[in-house]
């Protein structure tokens, strides 16, 4: 299983699909949540952890827009992350994964490093077709700082508890920003 990390190249059978969902959607920044009782957060969050690092603009649930995708991408997920398993591997899962987009707008400070707590497992698969260099993700692991390269259609999976950011935004609209699936998984298990 994951260690501390894993990363998987080409890990949707048809990131595209994804890619025009979230070109699509509605997205919020965190002064604007959406309203008729559409919550972005679960009720054992911590909105002050959260508020300090989160930037930019992210949609509602992937399930709540499209439970057919949503369950496709983690299949999709899971499946390559159990792969040494073989075929014939069971698991189960609960995650929480939204799309979210940041523009080159955003200026780093130091309270992008952060943990995520209340998961096991955090991600993301990075959407850009062409994206800008140092705009992956960076996670300090045993006193150093490894970079993860943004590049299209690979997931990044480390501990939650490792801390991390992202290296850097781009573009101004969420055709050519830095476009992620991100997740927070809260259990990820093999069933018999």
């Amino acid at each position: 299983m994951i260690k501390d990390y894993i990363i998987i190249d080409d890990v949707l059978d048809d990131p595209d699909e994804l890619v025009f969902l979230a070109k699509m959607i509605t997205y919020y920044s965190k002064e604007k949540e959406p309203i008729d009782g559409i919550r972005l957060r679960d009720d054992h969050d911590n909105p002050e952890i959260l508020d300090s690092h989160w930037r930019g603009f992210h949609s509602e649930y992937l399930h709540s827009i499209n439970n057919g995708i949503f369950s496709k991408v983690f299949k999709n997920v899971c499946e390559k992350v159990f792969s040494d398993l073989g075929n014939q591997v069971f698991y189960r899962y609960n995650v929480k994964s939204h799309l979210h987009y940041s523009p080159g707008s955003i200026e780093y400070n130091e309270n992008w490093w952060h943990t995520d707590p209340n998961t096991i497992f955090a991600g993301v698969i990075y959407l850009n077709q062409n994206p800008e260099k140092n705009s992956g993700t960076i996670v300090k692991l045993n006193g150093q700082e490894i970079i993860f390269e943004n590049v299209f259609n690979r997931l990044v999976l480390y501990r939650s508890n490792i801390e991390h950011r992202p290296h850097g935004c781009f573009g101004d609209n969420v055709d050519n920003c830095r476009l992620v699936l991100p997740m927070f998984f809260k259990e990820i298990s093999l069933k018999s």
